[in-house]
C-alpha cells in the first residue's frame, strides 16, 4: 500500500473541552418541543393538519415534517455530544435516537422534495435546496458505524439518485468533499455496488485495502484520515471550502468507524489506534445495534 501522507494533527483544531464551549449548532427547549410536539401530532392524525407560524396558517406537509425531524436530530446530536465529551452517563443511548431522528430527516426531506429536484434536472439546474452532502454523509456514516447497515444502504442508494440528478453541488467553484464521498462509495463497496474512487491517497488505499490488509498495514492509513478529518474541521466563512463546515460533525469520526465497522462485521481484526480523535467516547465503536426508535418518532413514521 502507499505510504500515507504525514499531516499531523491541524494546529488549529479544539481539545475537547474548548470545543464544547463553541458547539452551539441546534436548537433551544422551547423550539426543541414545539417540533417535538407536531411530529406527535403527525403519530395521531398523519400529514395534512393546519399549523400556525409567525401568525400564518399553513398545512402540515412532508417537507415540514422533515424539517421537524432535522431540528430534532441537530439538537438532541448536540445534547449527546456534550454528554459524551463531558464524561456524563447516557450520551450512547441519546446518540442513537439523533441518529434515527437524521435518517429520518434525510429520507422525508428527500421523498418531499423528489419531484422538484427532478423538475431542475430536467430544467439543467442544481439542487440546491435539497438536503446537503455534508450531512447526507455524515448521517450514512454514522448509521453505518453503529450498525445500522440497512439505513447506511439506504441513504448511500439516495446519495447516488442525488448526484444523477445533479442535487449534491458539494461547494463553490467544484469543491469535492472527498469525506462524505468516501463514506458513501465504502457502504456501496461494503454492499459490492462501489464504483471509482474519491481522489484523496487515504481514502482510496482505504477503498482497495479495507478488507484485503492486516490490521497492522492499515493503522498507518486511518491514522492519517484521523490527522485530514482535523484538516477539514473549518467553517466555510472564507475564500476556501473543507469537507467538515459543521461543528457538529468535528468530534465524530465517522469515516474511520466506519471502516472499522465493515472489518469487524467481517470477522476482520482491527488495529490499536492512539489519535486525539479518538480518544473520547465518541471515537470508540460501540457495540452494533439495531436501529433505535423513541416512541414518538416510530408511531410518526408509522401514520406517514
Amino acid at each position: 500500500m502507499p505510504s500515507p501522507s504525514a499531516a499531523g494533527v491541524a494546529a488549529g483544531f479544539p481539545e475537547p473541552s474548548a470545543y464544547l464551549k463553541k458547539l452551539t449548532f441546534g436548537f433551544n427547549s422551547r423550539i426543541l418541543q414545539a417540533r417535538l410536539d407536531d411530529i406527535q401530532r403527525v403519530s395521531r392524525v398523519g400529514l395534512g393538519f393546519e399549523y400556525v407560524l409567525d401568525n400564518d396558517t399553513f398545512t402540515y406537509s412532508m417537507h415540514r415534517f422533515g424539517d421537524d425531524l432535522w431540528v430534532v436530530f441537530v439538537t438532541l446530536r448536540r445534547e449527546a455530544i456534550r454528554l459524551a465529551l463531558g464524561g456524563k452517563d447516557g450520551w450512547e443511548a441519546e446518540w442513537r435516537r439523533a441518529v434515527a431522528y437524521g435518517y429520518w430527516s434525510l429520507a422525508m426531506q428527500m421523498d418531499a422534495r423528489r419531484a422538484t429536484i427532478e423538475r431542475n434536472a430536467a430544467d439543467g439546474g442544481e439542487n440546491w435546496g435539497a438536503p446537503g452532502l455534508e450531512w447526507f454523509g455524515g448521517v450514512a456514516g454514522d448509521c453505518l458505524a453503529l450498525g445500522w447497515t440497512d439505513y447506511a444502504r439506504d441513504l448511500a442508494r439516495r446519495a447516488r439518485w442525488m448526484d444523477s440528478m445533479r442535487g449534491f453541488p458539494d461547494g463553490a467553484q467544484g469543491y469535492q468533499r472527498a469525506t462524505q464521498r468516501f463514506v458513501l462509495r465504502l457502504i456501496e463497496d461494503g454492499n459490492g455496488t462501489a464504483e471509482g474512487d474519491v481522489g484523496v491517497p487515504e481514502f482510496d488505499t482505504l477503498l482497495a485495502n479495507w478488507r484485503s490488509a492486516p490490521a497492522a498495514d492499515l493503522a498507518p492509513v486511518l491514522l492519517a484520515a484521523c490527522d485530514r478529518h482535523t484538516h477539514q474541521c473549518r467553517s466555510t466563512d472564507t475564500d476556501m471550502e473543507f469537507d467538515l463546515p459543521f461543528e457538529a460533525f468535528w468530534y465524530d469520526p465517522y469515516e474511520i468507524l466506519a471502516v472499522l465497522r465493515l472489518r469487524a462485521s467481517a470477522g476482520l481484526d482491527n488495529p490499536a489506534l492512539g489519535h486525539p480523535l479518538l480518544d473520547t467516547p465518541l471515537g470508540r465503536l460501540q457495540g452494533p445495534s439495531a436501529p433505535v426508535l423513541d416512541e414518538v418518532l416510530a408511531a410518526a413514521v408509522s401514520a406517514c
